[in-house]
């Protein structure tokens, strides 16, 4: 079984359909973590669809299914949904989306040691211009060159402009082969709080697509926040919320034990 899912992983992606009108199936998948250590899936359906479940397969145990949850949304024409699934430490976990009216492609996170172990990221900066044509080939190279990389980093700016859906649903089309090989960590750039742009402040979308640790300073819980990966911390800062209050926070992380 788990020879089989490793095949289907790596199978190449078909015409994003992200860019098209949401529909039953699930699609516009996004992959996080929680400060507890559980994948976060968030996935979205248009109205009046069942949201459907995540099919989980852990190594050493049965199939299983996890209920979703609406998570509230600003996509047009969407319903978006996310599951949380927890894993065995150094272990891998299958999952996918199954929903009344299709099913996704098998992703899978390899569940980090709690001691150090040694892994293999990925790391992007800006995918604002030419999200499409530029980043999506990018991350689709990376992700096959870089295949055993175990999550990966996008380092603020990943649209232009906060509140477009449009360069938002590119980002979410670009970003398919990453989601499939583990969660996905980001932090906001100044374009996320629109600026320049009319509008002033975190993106709307922010949030219902991207699942981070809760352990930021208060005012930027999900945008600054840390987590151990297999005995390597990682901190994302947003340095657009109070500066004094987030060097505080920085400092205060436990970087040595």
């Amino acid at each position: 079984m788990i020879a089989a899912l490793a095949s289907l992983l790596l199978q190449p992606e078909s015409t994003p359909a992200e860019l098209l009108p949401p529909t039953g199936q699930p699609s516009a998948i996004t992959t996080g973590w929680t400060e507890k250590g559980e994948l976060s899936v968030s996935w979205r359906t248009i109205p009046d669809h069942e949201g459907g479940v995540l099919e989980v397969i852990r190594e050493g145990k049965p199939p299983s299914r996890v209920p979703a949850v609406k998570v509230q949304t600003i996509e047009e024409g969407a319903v978006r949904w996310k599951a949380l699934a927890k894993g065995r430490e150094e272990k891998r976990l299958w999952w996918r989306v199954v929903t009344p009216a299709g099913k996704s492609p098998w992703g899978s996170v390899y569940v980090p040691a709690k001691t150090f172990q040694g892994t293999d990221f990925l790391i992007f900066g800006d995918a604002q211009a030419k999200i499409s044509s530029t980043s999506g080939p990018l991350f689709a190279t990376a992700a096959q060159v870089g295949r055993f990389s175990e999550f990966s980093l996008h380092a603020g700016d990943l649209i232009d402009t906060n509140t477009s859906q449009k360069e938002w649903n590119e980002w979410l089309s670009a970003v398919k082969p990453l989601v499939r090989q583990g969660p996905l960590f980001a932090t906001p750039g100044n374009h996320e709080y629109g600026r320049p742009g009319p509008f002033k402040g975190l993106s709307p979308l922010w949030n219902p697509l991207l699942t981070h640790p809760a352990n930021g300073p208060k005012g930027a819980i999900n945008t600054s926040w840390h987590m151990t990966w297999s005995g390597i911390m990682v901190a994302s800062l947003d340095c657009m919320t109070d500066h004094k209050t987030g060097a505080a926070w920085l400092k205060s992380l436990p970087w040595k034990k």
